[in-house]
């Protein structure tokens, strides 16, 4: 069989990252399994978190980190969180590339209404890697370096406290940066979002997190704590900050809760929900599969939305239609979603049955014809 190298390059990059963790700590998923199954019953994280980045942490520093995992320094913080992606993706590695042109229209779907973080829960899988249909262009904040980032993964985390965060490990090529001539440097950049509220809250949670920080070095910078050359630079980092809200973080948003829409458009096999284990030498360990499972995603509703564009301009070009009609156009996708299950008493607590159920409407084709009708999708039912 012919060899794909379009899809060899971009299932290489996440395997890449697992063994570039194994070379640097040859023990360490043995130790995050083991690490995971004691500290399972303290920290009793739920059954959607495969593990806090404290046991990550744990596996790797040693178990002083428990302790410590709030408090440690940022550049290693932001390392413990990007094994942690690591450590989630390796139990089902799973990569679901997307269709170019539901990839386009996912991208421009706004985040807006009461959509619960909740439904992030429904993911396929612990953790999931996304690829990029062609790298997107990532500005530093000097905005002196473009960076292409090729995709990201995408984790639940809860911490002790309670606390729940979805991160963002984007993978990115810092090769011009580094002044590398030749080859590509791969790297991991992680984006912690608090889950709270609804996703806009969450959104604007993370940049106004951002923002204060950004504002305590600007006013130490202005009062001599630290150099004061810094003060222009924090300026633009907090105008910088605002334009990734809408440039990066909601896109990736969308994006991602494509997956978690009761009717999601995916091929291939499907996500293994939950840890497999099986009894080795040294004690229980995760079973692993050997490759990447590839899903394709969006597909059908891709070749449909073609296919009624298509449609619409052999029309236009015809001079069809009746007189006055409306012209050819679609209308914005968006997500929209309702709850199930039973309600929670007069101030109770939710019971955990209920669930949100998402929906993701696709941009809606008007006047397009018969290219623009709907492809059925077929769900099969078990009585």
């Amino acid at each position: 069989m012919k060899r794909d190298e379009k899809l060899a390059a971009i299932v290489e990059r996440p395997v890449h990252y697992l063994a570039q963790c194994s070379r640097r700590f040859p023990q360490v998923w043995r130790q995050h399994d083991q690490a995971r199954r004691e500290y399972k019953p303290i920290l009793n994280w739920p059954d959607w978190c495969y593990a806090p980045v404290a046991v990550t942490a744990i596996a790797i520093l040693g178990a002083p980190a428990l302790h410590a995992s709030n408090e440690l320094i940022d550049e290693q913080a932001a390392i413990m969180k990007c094994y942690s992606a690591l450590a989630a993706w390796r139990i089902t590695k799973g990569v679901y590339i997307f269709d170019q042109t539901i990839w386009d229209r996912l991208w421009e779907t706004q985040i807006e209404g009461d959509l619960p973080v909740e439904v992030l829960r429904q993911l396929p899988e612990y953790c999931v890697y996304i690829p990029f249909p062609r790298p997107l262009d990532y500005y530093t904040i000097d905005c002196f370096h473009r960076i292409p980032i090729y995709g990201f993964f995408a984790h639940l985390e809860q911490l002790s406290a309670g606390d729940t965060y979805l991160l963002l490990t984007l993978d990115i090529d810092t090769s011009s940066v580094r002044g590398c001539d030749v080859g590509a440097y791969h790297e991991l950049v992680n984006i912690t979002l608090p889950l709270k509220g609804d996703l806009s809250e969450c959104c604007r949670l993370f940049v106004g997190g951002l923002k204060r920080g950004l504002g305590d070095r600007r006013r130490m910078a202005e009062a001599g704590e630290i150099d004061a050359e810094q003060i222009p630079y924090f300026l633009d980092a907090e105008q910088w900050v605002d334009h990734q809200q809408d440039l990066l973080i909601r896109p990736l948003l969308a994006i991602l809760l494509y997956l978690c829409t009761a009717e999601a458009d995916i091929r291939g096999p499907d996500p293994i929900r939950g840890l497999r284990t099986y009894k080795s030498k040294r004690g229980l360990r995760a079973l692993t599969p050997d490759e990447p499972t590839i899903r394709e995603v969006g597909y059908v509703i891709g070749a449909k939305f073609r296919a009624a564009i298509a449609a619409a301009s052999s029309r236009s070009a015809g001079g069809g239609g009746a007189h006055g009609s409306p012209m050819p156009h679609v209308r914005r996708a968006h997500y929209h979603g309702y709850w199930i299950g039973p309600k929670a008493a007069i101030e109770g607590e939710q019971p955990t049955s209920r669930r949100f159920i998402l929906k993701w409407l696709n941009p809606i084709f008007v006047n397009m014809g018969e290219g623009g009708e709907s492809i059925p999708t077929v769900h099969q039912v078990v009585a």
